[in-house]
């Protein structure tokens, strides 16, 4: 009967532990992922403030003093003259806040498509934000 006993007690030992180490191995794969969502998120963000950074402090590159840099500004969009390519030839770089509309599917309304266009060309996606807003000095 000892034995019986023994068996049945080391079988809801062992089923316990077993339990325990599914659940951990579980919530270890859990972090992982949200850890991981986390890091490509701010990797994305980092990657077009670079990209808008990069272009905002080449405004006027190559550009003629007689020529105004910036075309046309407001909070939400910025148009501007620079030689982005480097061939010679002005280009003309246009900076707008898509709609909140376009990314309705995220958890977050303020998300909204950072659009950028050259030249009159094909509008691209540059990245997503949840606030970007421009304010601008005067000599």
């Amino acid at each position: 009967m000892a034995a019986l006993m023994d068996v049945i007690s080391s079988m809801i030992f062992g089923s316990t532990l077993f339990m325990i180490i599914l659940t951990s191995n579980q919530i270890a794969s859990e972090t992982q992922a949200t850890y991981n969502g986390d890091m490509l998120v701010q990797e994305l963000l980092t990657n077009t403030a670079q990209l808008v950074e990069g272009e905002f402090r080449n405004m006027g590159f190559n550009v003629p003093q007689s020529l105004p840099a910036i075309k046309r500004a407001d909070s939400t969009a910025i148009s501007f003259l620079c030689d982005i390519d480097r061939n010679g030839t002005i280009d003309t770089v246009k900076y707008t806040l898509g709609e909140a509309s376009e990314l309705s599917g995220t958890p977050n309304e303020l998300d909204r498509l950072l659009k950028r266009q050259i030249n009159g060309g094909v509008v691209l996606s540059v990245g997503a934000v949840t606030i970007f807003r421009l304010a601008y000095l005067t000599r």
